[in-house]
């Protein structure tokens, strides 16, 4: 466990509870595996009489039915609440991360180093004057994360909509489907998160200036998920239409061969009757004029082929990415 105390532009690291006189909020962190330190951190920072054990079987009862990280917000007393938000790595892994918000106190319980630098960060510029403050700021850098992975997924697709219409692929349809349930898992993500920001003007009696920007930062994700998951739809689409594109191209391929061999059948298929006087069948020059015919009637039928323009494969779709 750390215990921090944020006053103005300083953090200071607190070996005891800062009294609760002094202006500024306690910063306390700890990891997953400290979670049985809570109910006695929690008496000690709040007057609040909460039934702890209940609530944390409950809650961790839901977690394993669904699996997953759940962001929610949960009221556990007037002047206690429990937050968890879905935070996501640039490889597009979610995990939580999960706050308690009293008066004073900011309780966070989470394995990433990287938080601390930047609430240090934060601290030092003056912009954490009690613990909303952070929540809300916490709250935009998860956006942020979310918007690094749209950004990239905003360039894969583009790579995949060139390998796709260059040369489609049976591995390129199970790319799609792997980015539409990403992006559909993200969305869910995102929508339970954005309840959690629409009740946490509930957690203030005056207004946060933080506020403003979360609701345009949410807004904006929303946006760029309707944006990647009408590309994966585009994709898609370009993805048929040049498998389709594929199956026509050997149709005509063999149509042109067949068309082009078919006089050539029938001249065979004429000499081959048994006729006595069939026309240079005594002529000692016979296979030499059927050869030049047939020869003749290949490039006769070709060129007319590319004189229409038959003749041009590998038409490709058009880019709607």
């Amino acid at each position: 466990m750390e215990r921090y105390f944020i006053h103005l532009y300083e953090i200071t690291e607190q070996s005891k509870q800062v009294s609760k006189a002094k202006t500024g909020f306690s910063l306390i962190i700890l990891t997953i595996d400290e979670w049985n330190l809570l109910p006695g951190l929690l008496a000690s920072e709040s007057e609040e009489n909460v039934d702890f054990k209940l609530w944390d079987e409950d809650y961790h009862s839901a977690v394993k039915k669904s699996k997953k990280i759940i962001p929610h917000l949960a009221h556990l007393a007037p002047k206690m609440h429990f937050v968890t938000f879905s935070d996501i790595d640039e490889l597009g892994k979610e995990s939580g991360i999960h706050i308690f918000l009293l008066t004073n106190s900011f309780i966070l319980i989470n394995n990433n180093k990287i938080l601390m630098s930047l609430i240090e960060r934060w601290a030092k510029r003056g912009i954490l004057e009690n613990p909303i403050d952070l929540v809300y700021l916490l709250s935009l850098h998860i956006l942020d994360n979310y918007q690094q992975v749209f950004d990239r997924f905003e360039n894969d697709l583009f790579l995949l909509e060139k390998d796709i219409l260059l040369s489609p692929k049976a591995n390129h349809q199970t790319n799609i489907l792997d980015y539409h349930q990403s992006i559909m898992n993200i969305r869910k993500s995102i929508n339970l998160l954005q309840s959690v920001f629409e009740h946490m003007s509930d957690l203030s009696s005056s207004a946060n200036k933080l506020e403003k920007d979360l609701r345009l930062k949410t807004s904006q994700i929303i946006d760029n998920i309707q944006n990647n998951h009408d590309q994966v739809e585009n994709l898609r689409d370009a993805y048929q239409t040049a498998i389709q594109n594929s199956t026509n191209d050997i149709m005509k391929l063999l149509t042109i061969i067949a068309t082009t061999l078919l006089p050539i059948n029938l001249m065979t298929s004429f000499f081959g009757m048994n006729f006595k006087n069939l026309p240079l069948v005594h002529n000692s020059y016979g296979m030499i004029i059927f050869y030049s015919l047939s020869i003749l009637l290949i490039v006769l039928i070709l060129g007319y082929f590319r004189m229409r323009r038959w003749l041009r494969l590998g038409t490709k779709p058009k880019s709607n990415v």
